[in-house]
């Protein structure tokens, strides 16, 4: 998720899957030794994805349309 919120705006085509990911009402199952360690993967899951989004959709808005179309 890192990758995709050093692409900016070019990960756009990501937005839906990460936004299904924010939105889940479980969150991907984690294997560690403890119930604790599972928490914390999962709310580091969590956090990634919506710095991600953040990323992009904040690249996205900072180019105005006509810079855009230039890229």
């Amino acid at each position: 998720m890192e990758g995709l919120a050093r692409m900016g705006r070019h990960a756009m085509p990501a937005l839906p899957s990460l936004t299904a990911l924010i939105d889940r009402r479980t969150r991907i199952p984690v294997n560690d030794s403890t119930r604790d360690g599972e928490t914390m993967l999962d709310e580091t899951l969590l956090a990634a994805a919506i710095d991600a989004r953040r990323a992009i959709l904040a690249d996205s808005a900072s180019r105005p349309a006509s810079a855009m179309a230039l890229w």
